[in-house]
């Protein structure tokens, strides 16, 4: 599965995120990971930013490392 794929599984997002968007939220994330926040706090904040419209976090998936996604991505 490619990491944009397990992005939108992760936030439960209605589509596909693009590349640009997925680096955005990865750099949001660490930002507020940064302020303090613990990894999922930092994902969801960042998801509820980059993605209003899609992001419910009623589907978010705590499953899974944030990290090791966030690495991932930057990579795309």
């Amino acid at each position: 599965m490619s990491t944009l794929n397990n992005l939108t599984r992760k936030l439960g997002l209605l589509q596909t995120a693009s590349k640009d968007a997925a680096r955005k939220w990865a750099q949001r994330t660490r930002e507020l990971a940064k302020q303090g926040k613990t990894s999922d706090q930092a994902a969801m904040t960042a998801a509820t930013e980059v993605f209003p419209s899609e992001f419910k976090p009623i589907n978010y998936r705590s499953d899974g490392s944030v990290e090791a996604l966030l690495d991932a991505i930057e990579d795309v």
